[in-house]
């Protein structure tokens, strides 16, 4: 599976992974930001966990930078 990523860790990320019977894993470069000027540093981005029905859960990690857990509801 392929796409991209916007938000937080810049825009149009291509992002990489697989899926398999609603588990999901996908990696993607990051723009880690390290002041309020807008500098950023380059990162590696990792997110796996499950997703059933409207909602999902599980963890993310940015190399070297921060790693915790996740949670994602359906907009409606």
């Amino acid at each position: 599976m392929a796409g991209t990523w916007s938000g937080d860790f810049g825009k149009d990320q291509p992002v990489a992974g697989t899926w398999w019977n609603g588990y999901v894993e996908l990696s993607f470069k990051a723009d880690w930001p390290i002041d309020d000027k807008g500098a950023v540093v380059p990162a590696n981005a990792m997110l796996a966990g499950w997703i059933d029905g409207e909602s999902a859960a599980g963890r993310m990690k940015v190399e070297g930078r921060a790693d915790g857990r996740w949670t994602a509801t359906r907009a409606k």
